[in-house]
């Protein structure tokens, strides 16, 4: 399985398949916990955990990621992100986060941003009850974007400080972003005032919702951002698969030396981080299934096709062979998670506008 889109349907994928089904998630990017290498041949009922996972999905105090052993990713996790954010200086003494907390993604990434930004000596704007917090979008909060705006405003006036001071950090899951597009807006209204708070999004705004005006100069991570000038060989290759006739698609293969990234965008061809993990994903996984027959030894009595334990238990240890050993994939953690820390993944991009033709656009910094 290649999928799912989002953390909050892998994680409830994750309890179906019950460790029976080996997944690789391109564009999951939650906080999971470090888990240890066990035995994953749980005998108990899938369906009957399944279904035990659907009535408790609705408990704000459990939005924790842990899809299990068998579910593996190719983004780089929040994790990543508020490490480099903070790293690079990206934001000020003052966090206020907009999130919702009926969101396993939303609700993991504001926790470990709190805690991480704490340790710094940061300071979270943000009551620490879900329910008090008016900044908190959860389907059932009755708060509006003014109401969280008007919150962070009373904290500015109560420790005297100016908008430079506070940063805008905005974690909306890709279901529910119609408050945090309100909320965009009214924060750019806010300009004339001197309230126009700097704003930074999670990789959910990875959208051209969030390719305008209101957000210009707003920063986001992302796993992976295509150059402003070479391309990259997946980029090459994309616009071959892409292209509209077999003459086009041997042309773009053939002046990979002389074809130009200007051409490419014209041809409608250029491709996105979720592209780029999709793609690791699915090379990662056809690898490992071919090796599965010649590499993985079944006792005689259990080579029929149909035993999924047996064969999801070997194609998971060729994932982890293929992504442990190709230069491409840099390896990854021992819980599943991508290990970049000698790749060029990872990059910091900015909603770009140029107020000539009032177009926007993400650009790498």
């Amino acid at each position: 399985m290649i999928g799912h889109f989002t953390s909050d349907a892998t994680d409830e994928a994750a309890e179906c398949y019950n460790n029976r089904l080996v997944a690789i998630s391109p564009t999951s990017t939650a906080v999971r916990p470090v888990r240890h290498e066990q035995d994953s041949t749980d005998e108990q009922n899938s369906e009957e955990h399944c279904l035990k996972s659907k009535q408790t999905i609705d408990n704000l105090d459990d939005q924790k990621f842990d899809p299990g052993n068998y579910v593996f990713r190719t983004a780089l996790n929040d994790g990543r992100a508020i490490e480099t954010l903070i790293e690079r200086g990206e934001l000020t003494e003052h966090v206020a986060i907009v999130y919702e907390s009926d969101s396993t993604y939303s609700q993991s990434f504001k926790e470990e941003l709190s805690s991480r930004w704490m340790e710094q000596a940061g300071k979270i704007v943000n009551p620490p009850q879900d329910n008090s917090d008016k900044c908190n979008f959860s389907k059932s909060a009755i708060h509006t974007p003014q109401d969280c705006l008007d919150m962070i405003y009373t904290h500015m006036e109560e420790l005297d400080i100016g908008v430079d001071e506070v940063t805008l950090f905005l974690i909306p899951s890709t279901k529910n972003n119609l408050r945090v597009r309100e909320i965009i807006q009214l924060n750019y209204e806010n300009a004339n005032a001197n309230t126009k708070l700097p704003l930074i999004g999670a990789d959910s705004m990875y959208d051209a919702d969030f390719e305008t005006q209101s957000a210009n100069g707003m920063r986001i991570f992302v796993s992976w951002h295509r150059e402003e000038s070479d391309l990259s060989d997946i980029e090459y290759r994309a616009a071959a698969m892409f292209s509209q006739s077999p003459s086009e698609f041997t042309k773009i293969l053939s002046s990979q030396s002389s074809l130009g990234r200007d051409q490419i965008l014209k041809s409608g061809h250029e491709i996105n981080w979720r592209t780029k993990t999709a793609y690791d994903a699915a090379h990662v996984l056809s690898n490992a299934a071919n090796n599965v027959a010649a590499r993985c030894r079944f006792p005689q009595k259990v080579r029929n096709p149909f035993n999924k334990v047996s064969f999801e238990s070997c194609l998971r240890e060729q994932i982890f062979v293929q992504l442990s050993s190709e230069n491409d994939y840099e390896g990854i953690f021992s819980n599943g998670e991508r290990n970049d820390e000698n790749s060029q993944l990872g990059a910091v991009i900015q909603v770009d506008c140029d107020s000539s033709s009032q177009t926007c656009e993400f650009v790498k910094l």
